[in-house]
């Protein structure tokens, strides 16, 4: 049951409400927020260490990613990584871009 409460808590925070509305997209704000809940979710619920996720569980969700990846040719992960980092750029280019 504390998995299931630690889900329930995940997905709450993951729904935040969007608040750029000139896009529809998720603010820097938000995508933060939504990253540090997915972490605190796999922190508690993945590794069974309840409590606040710190660079260790994102090293930990990174490797299960890659070996993910070694087994799922439809999940490249270094392909994956560099559109992620693009994609990164240019959020915040953007957002610097609105201030």
């Amino acid at each position: 049951m504390p998995k299931q409460k630690a889900l329930d808590a995940f997905l709450e925070k993951a729904n935040m409400p969007q608040e750029n509305t000139a896009t529809g997209d998720p603010t820097n704000a938000e995508r933060r927020a939504r990253a540090k809940s997915m972490l605190e979710w796999y922190n508690t619920t993945a590794l069974g260490q309840p409590g606040e996720a710190d660079e260790d569980t994102l090293r930990d969700v990174l490797a299960d990613l890659m070996h993910l990846s070694d087994t799922n040719v439809d999940f490249p992960f270094e392909e994956s990584l560099d559109i992620a980092r693009r994609n990164y750029m240019a959020e915040v280019t953007e957002e610097k871009a609105q201030k």
